[in-house]
């Protein structure tokens, strides 16, 4: 898998990065005299890594400043939380917000990916993210978290709700692009990925906590697809019809209803039926309900949610958080701020500066629910600099233990009767 990507990231026009005008190969953004450590990340979450951790990976500590580290994914900077500008000292340490790998690559696979995809929320390849941090003699420019103080004076009545995101990810089938019964095509096509298997008549249950009843009506989105041949999919929940869909092949669909507030329970079936014949297939990857819900976290050490823009500051009371042992603190993810939590009576409260965005706002316990990542050298290497006219792609895997035949090729290009040409062996994971 891993040769697969690098060859998608390398091979021809049609499978390159287009990012606007820019054609990328992904590694734009490596400055090779800089140092990189690797960071694996396979859930979302803040990320702490405290001094030592830094020193153990070989940062100089007493050479490198808070204010001169950069972390960086997807060929694009990431904020950093830096508990001091100045060097670290014994207790001071980095603060990310990561996340996990989902359909950010996979995308430049397929022609049209919001219409070809069928489960953008989960990857072809890993769940896996990575992450790189660095330094650099640049002591600004750097995006940080920046502290906001949490005033509770003079506060605006308290937010009664928030509107949640609840999703249904449906992974145990991997189908591939195919024509017929047996012909599959190699490139990336209509429905290929990840959802449910192929079914007729199918039942999903949502199950939403702490709904809001007297807040606005929730929107349900479905995304699936069928097999060969035409479609009528009936949608019903909780027995009653929400829905008909008419459609043909292997069309992704992505239908948004909307559901009142009188029916969003804690058990919501959403039962999907074949009309036209035992034939009329469907697999579902996506079930996403929109839906009220009051500031209940459920004893959570760490909680994602989202708040409307408003201009006017927002004052949040959030019960039910696991705020013992640590302080809670809240991440702007969208503003980029950082705002400690005020406990009073067994709540968590928060005066929120106005926002012309919509924010996407993570909540953690900063002893029990942030997480500690591993760090690992990750020496990139830079082809452009080697004199070199003879690539051979390899991966660690296909070395094995015995006689390193790979080797053996390059030495064979490297002679007069194999071209003498001067080949240089590349591993996928470099």
């Amino acid at each position: 898998l891993l040769f697969l990507l690098l060859l998608f990231l390398v091979s021809n026009a049609s499978a390159q990065i287009i990012n606007g005008l820019d054609t990328l190969y992904g590694n734009e953004w490596i400055r090779f005299d800089q140092t990189y450590l690797k960071i694996k990340v396979g859930q979302d979450g803040i990320y702490r890594i405290q001094q030592a951790a830094l020193s153990n990976a070989g940062v100089p500590m007493a050479q490198v400043s808070g204010e001169q580290f950069q972390l960086w994914h997807n060929g694009e900077q990431v904020p950093l939380f830096v508990s001091t500008s100045g060097l670290l000292g014994p207790s001071d340490y980095l603060d990310f917000f990561g996340e996990k790998n989902t359909s950010e690559l996979d995308r430049y696979l397929f022609r049209n990916p919001d219409s070809m995809m069928i489960n953008p929320r989960y990857s072809l390849v890993t769940d896996t993210a990575a992450y790189f941090l660095s330094w650099s003699n640049a002591t600004t420019g750097n995006p940080r978290y920046q502290a906001t103080p949490n005033d509770l004076s003079n506060l605006p009545p308290k937010e009664d709700y928030y509107l949640a995101k609840l999703f249904g990810n449906y992974t145990n089938s991997f189908q591939k692009y195919y024509l017929g019964q047996t012909l599959s095509l190699s490139e990336y096509g209509q429905a290929e990925g990840f959802a449910s298997a192929y079914a007729n008549s199918r039942t999903f249950t949502l199950q939403p906590n702490a709904i809001y009843p007297a807040g606005p009506d929730a929107q349900l989105t479905l995304r699936f697809t069928g097999n060969a041949g035409p479609h009528q999919q009936a949608i019903s929940l909780n027995g009653q019809p929400l829905l008909t869909v008419d459609f043909e092949q292997f069309q992704v669909r992505n239908e948004t209803v909307t559901v009142p507030i009188g029916q969003v329970n804690g058990t919501m079936d959403i039962k999907f039926q074949g009309m036209l014949a035992n034939s009329d297939l469907q697999r579902v990857s996506n079930i996403n309900l929109q839906y009220p819900r009051q500031f209940d976290f459920e004893n959570s050490s760490s909680y994602a949610f989202e708040i409307a823009e408003s201009s006017e500051p927002k004052h949040l009371e959030i019960n039910n958080f696991g705020a013992v042992g640590g302080q809670p603190i809240l991440y702007d993810l969208t503003n980029r701020q950082r705002m400690v939590g005020i406990v009073e009576g067994g709540m968590v409260r928060f005066a929120l500066p106005a926002s012309t965005s919509a924010r996407r706002l993570f909540l953690v316990n900063e002893t029990t629910g942030t997480l500690s990542p591993n760090l690992q050298p990750a020496p990139f290497l830079d082809f452009s600099a080697l004199d070199h006219d003879y690539i051979i792609l390899t991966g660690r895997q296909l070395l094995g233990s015995g006689p390193n035949q790979v080797q053996a090729y390059a030495d064979y290009r490297a002679s007069q009767a194999g071209g003498a040409f001067s080949p240089i062996v590349v591993e996928a994971e470099q």
